[in-house]
Order: structure tokens, then C-alpha cells, then sequence
């Protein structure tokens, strides 16, 4: 009787899948031989599966229509069986491996190299990120920061109340409030970097940068103002 041996894993946070990373793992999947099936399934439901990822990454649709997923699967592979999905769901990424132990985790190895080579500055901000198994962690941190905030106001208090004009909270609190709103779609969990995919991670990741940057000068801009106010004795 042959021993096999099995990984699974899904990946959280927010990824970028660009073309040159997804032909890397196609390589490591068939490094061994056999063949590859892909099926890609696009928003709209079309689907278009083939054992030659040329044809599908030459397709028009990819370049008029957003990807939902694309799944790998290995086709008579000496070293076992791999299946590999990339998806805009809670899990970025999740693959099934089973086979040759050295096959496996080698192959494992590699395609966990390659894709969390496409992680993204932002990917801890995704709401996905914090799976409900991790409450108690979350809970902690929580805790820290309302520990810090009471330590602040027992301390500082009133010089924060006398010195902070009251936008800047205000402006701080629905920053965070339209961020929360906005997470899922600022902070997918997969963009797709071909195609359609890659036109709209550019317009979101600029949407990211414009709203940091606002929040920034704004925090900014009224520190800057209120100390000066201060100093000059104005207000």
C-alpha cells in the first residue's frame, strides 16, 4: 500500500495575482510532468476551462469582463495531485495537495513563495484578515488601545479637550466609520493583475492613496493651524 501525504491551506489578505506570478506556480505545478486544466470563471458566469493557459489568458473577456475565480488542477501528475484556487472571497487563495511527501511539501513551498510574493501593503486592513477563530486577539488589542485612550485622558485630558479643535476627532471618527464601510471594496481579498483585473487594482489602490493622503494632510494641517493659533494667540 502507498502512504500519500495531503496539504491544505487557504491564504488571507489582500493579494495581487499578475500574470509572470500565476505562470511561475503553472510551472511548479507540471515541473514533475503531466498536464494542467484551468477553469476561469468570470463575473458575468462565463466560463472557459482548457488544458493550455494560453488560450485562456488570450481570450477577449479577460480583458472586458472581471475574473470571480480561476482553479488549477493537476492531470495525470507522477507526483500526485494538486488543485489550487484563486478567488475575491474571504480566502484570497486556498490549494489541496496530495501525493509523494517530498512532491507535495516542495510543491507547497513553492507556490506559497510565489503568491505571497503578490501581497499587498494594505493586506492586515482587509476585513478578511481577521477570521472569527482570531476574536480573542482582537479582543486583546482592543482592550490596549481603550486602555491607552482612558491612561491619555486621565493625564492629558484636559489640555486635549482645550487644545484639539473638535473636527479633527470628528474627522478622524468618520475617516475610520467610511473606511470600515469601504473596507471590502478598497481592501479586496484578490485582484487579478491582467486584464480587466489589473484596470480596476489600479483605480482602487488609487482611491487608497488619495483618501490616506487626505487624511494625512488634514491631521496635519489642523495641528499645524492650532499651534500656530496658539502661539499667535488667536482664538
Amino acid at each position: 500500500m502507498t502512504r500519500t501525504f495531503e496539504a491544505r491551506k487557504t491564504i488571507r489578505g489582500s493579494f495581487l495575482l499578475r500574470e509572470e506570478t500565476l505562470r511561475r506556480i503553472i510551472s511548479h505545478m507540471t515541473s514533475s510532468g503531466g498536464m494542467l486544466k484551468a477553469t476561469l470563471t468570470f463575473k458575468d458566469e462565463r466560463v472557459i476551462a482548457s488544458d493550455n493557459i494560453e488560450e485562456i489568458l488570450t481570450d477577449s473577456l479577460i480583458s472586458s469582463t472581471k475574473i470571480d475565480q480561476l482553479r488549477l488542477r493537476t492531470i495525470e501528475c507522477p507526483g500526485g495531485v494538486a488543485e489550487v484556487l484563486f478567488a475575491d472571497r474571504s480566502a484570497a487563495m486556498g490549494y489541496g495537495i496530495e501525493g509523494e511527501r517530498t512532491w507535495v511539501l516542495a510543491l507547497e513551498q513553492d507556490i506559497l513563495n510565489e503568491f505571497n510574493s503578490g501581497k499587498l501593503w494594505f493586506s492586515n486592513l482587509n476585513p478578511n484578515r481577521w477570521p472569527v477563530e482570531n476574536i480573542n486577539t482582537a479582543i486583546v488589542w482592543i482592550s490596549v488601545l481603550v486602555g491607552v485612550f482612558a491612561l491619555l485622558m486621565y493625564h492629558f485630558g484636559e489640555w486635549i479637550i482645550k487644545n484639539t479643535p473638535l473636527w479633527i476627532p470628528l474627522s478622524v471618527a468618520t475617516a475610520f466609520g467610511l473606511a470600515t464601510l469601504l473596507q471590502t471594496y478598497l481592501f479586496p481579498s484578490l485582484h487579478f493583475g491582467f486584464g480587466k483585473g489589473l484596470e480596476s487594482y489600479r483605480f482602487r489602490t488609487g482611491t487608497i492613496y488619495f483618501l490616506f493622503a487626505g487624511l494625512f494632510l488634514s491631521i496635519v494641517t489642523g495641528v499645524v493651524g492650532n499651534y500656530f493659533s496658539l502661539k499667535l494667540g488667536i482664538g
